[in-house]
């Protein structure tokens, strides 16, 4: 969609795709003082001659405020931006404000997997990512779409809750893909009697917060075991123990561990034996034990039952390598990751590919390309819903900054990262909150959570 707006003044040239970017008809590039006056001048270039609501502006700015903090802040930033602008490039009115009729400006066209306004947040912006994926998306007629199968399953989700969950029950490894929003919308009204244990583990696979999921799994794993389930029952009990790992329980996650290993033990399942090796792996990687770590994961994959579950085992064991300069194991199972990941640019499986391949940039000491790229992926995360993995790579990206020495973006992305925290009610633990910073900028991958 293309917004310009031409007069006999020279046109400003305004960036929204990517990073936001002015420059002057001088061609001087303009930097805002801060992401409320970037923000307000998208609202108003997209706006045009019909302008906007001085209302729905403060709304979009300030979700979280009440209208008369929207009110007072938005009057002292359409000042600031006339300033930078010209004093008449604004026409503020009681009620609405728009460009000025006079004031010439251009968006920059969008490029090939350009973010919507990245690192800016809020319902505005990420309901503008997900217009311009969906308009930018091609077109194949040649096979069923994500989206297509995603909103067979929407109907169903109307119409028959009960074949819903048998049907999540038969694709599981296709659920695994969809984003978060997708599967919270399709588990948010179900009831089920004889799939009370299938349902409960959907619901906990679309959690963001920790310590809402982990009773939901318990609960899939009670009545797994009463239903004598064994799909369920290592499902979700590898689930249980990867949650914990989010919040550093890593001795749980040994308990899941041994609970998949008994699972197999009575009877052989290549699953549980796989999901159990890379639960050790990953418990024993965070502790320091880092040959130990190794070994069980790379025993994983020789269990791992199809390709699907190959990957989703060298996600893990792509950062573990890059950490240990062994770059080219670390290359070669990111390669064969991303030409099936990609495909899916909202899976969460293309997301920890992503993370595992900035770890790899980061290591391979191209910090800046490693930093940027978890504040682009920070933001595909949130458009896709998923702000747990967002807030770990605004984690990343402040320990990034803190070893570059750049105080203040390190300040900026940690505090979004807790911002985000606070949304999902995920807070750090007492002993967490205390040690990250250093522990981030030591040794990054290490941190409960950011391999998971």
């Amino acid at each position: 969609m293309k917004h310009n707006y031409p007069s006999h003044n020279p046109a400003w040239e305004i960036r929204l795709y990517g990073g936001f970017g002015l420059v002057a008809p001088s061609g001087e590039r303009i930097h805002l003082r801060h992401k409320g006056l970037e923000g307000l001048v998208a609202i108003l270039a997209l706006a045009g001659p019909e302008g906007v609501a001085r209302a729905d502006a403060g709304a979009i700015l300030w979700p979280t405020r009440d209208s008369d903090v929207r009110s007072t802040n938005l009057r002292p930033a359409l000042t600031a931006l006339r300033k930078v602008l010209g004093a008449e490039a604004i026409d503020a009115r009681p009620g609405w404000c728009a460009f000025s009729p006079g004031f010439a400006y251009r968006i920059v066209e969008q490029k090939p997997d350009e973010v919507f306004m990245r690192g800016h947040q809020g319902g505005w912006f990420e309901d503008h990512r997900a217009a311009a994926r969906e308009e930018s998306a091609p077109v194949r007629n040649d096979e069923p779409s994500l989206g297509d199968l995603a909103r067979g399953l929407t109907w169903l989700s109307r119409w028959d809750k009960e074949a819903l969950l048998m049907t999540m029950k038969g694709a599981v490894a296709y659920v695994n893909m969809l984003p978060y929003q997708t599967l919270q919308e399709l588990v948010a009204t179900c009831r089920s009697t004889t799939l009370a244990g299938w349902l409960s583990y959907w619901r906990a696979e679309s959690q963001d917060n920790p310590f809402v999921a982990i009773p939901e799994l318990k609960k899939a794993v009670k009545q797994a075991r009463i239903a004598e389930d064994q799909e369920l029952l290592i499902l979700a009990i590898h689930q249980l123990g990867r949650t914990y790992s989010r919040i550093g329980r890593l001795d749980r996650v040994l308990q899941a561990a041994n609970a998949l290993g008994e699972v197999a033990a009575k009877r052989p399942n290549p699953l549980a034996t796989s999901r159990s090796l890379v639960l050790q792996g990953l418990a024993h990687w965070h502790w320091g034990d880092t040959d130990r770590g190794i070994r069980y994961l790379e025993d994983s994959l020789s269990w791992s039952m199809g390709p699907g579950e190959a990957l989703r085992c060298s996600v893990f064991l792509t950062g573990v390598y890059a950490s240990t300069g062994r770059f080219s194991e670390a290359e070669r199972l990111l390669k064969s990751g991303g030409d099936v990941w990609g495909e899916l640019p909202d899976s969460p499986l293309n997301h920890f590919n992503r993370y595992a391949t900035h770890l790899l940039q980061w290591h391979r000491g191209q910090k800046e390309a490693a930093i940027e790229g978890m504040k682009v992926l920070s933001g595909d995360c949130l458009a896709s819903g998923n702000k747990q993995y967002a807030a770990y790579c605004l984690e990343f990206a402040a320990a990034g900054f803190n070893s570059c020495k750049e105080r203040s973006g390190a300040a900026k992305a940690l505090k979004g990262a807790q911002r985000l925290r606070r949304e999902i009610q995920m807070p750090f633990l007492p002993s967490e909150t205390e040690r990250l910073p250093t522990q981030l900028a030591a040794s990054p991958e290490r941190c409960p959570g950011v391999l998971m």
